[in-house]
């Protein structure tokens, strides 16, 4: 099984990257194939993961490493990004960045990418504490990035 951490890790060190401009999916997938060492799973869109691997709309406990769903523009699932604990999301738009998950409008859910479920897995506080990391603008489209 993945370690948590190792996903975390990876998807921190992408902090400043425009490579995944528009495709928060495709970095989610990447974060747990090549942090994790898991198969990479990918969804078509932010919605289709969504869809396919929400586990719990609260933003209670949420464990370090889920995978984070919000609304796009259009009020359908548009955006997904990894909790890594303390309230922070780490997601790309439209460069990697971390944010904290109060500030990302229209949160819905979370749940595991692909339904793979990572080991080492804590429940980080789900307050709106910052922890000096980076912040940046948290707007999204609909178009799943």
């Amino acid at each position: 099984m993945a370690s948590a951490s190792r996903v975390v890790a990876w998807a921190r060190s992408k902090v400043g990257s425009s490579a995944y401009s528009g495709m928060c999916q495709k970095f989610v997938a990447d974060a747990y194939a090549y942090g994790g060492g898991l198969p990479r799973v990918s969804a078509a869109t932010a919605t289709a993961a969504y869809k396919s691997w929400c586990v719990s709309k609260s933003k209670t406990n949420i464990p370090v490493g889920a995978a984070v769903y919000f609304n796009g523009s259009n009020s359908a699932v548009g955006h997904v990004g990894i909790y890594i604990g303390n309230g922070q999301v780490v997601h790309s738009y439209p460069k990697v960045m971390i944010s904290n998950l109060n500030s990302i409008p229209g949160y819905r859910g979370w749940g595991w990418n692909g339904n793979q479920k990572l080991s080492g897995t804590s429940t980080g506080s789900s307050s709106s504490t910052s922890i000096g990391s980076s912040t940046g603008n948290s707007k999204r489209g609909s178009s799943g990035g």
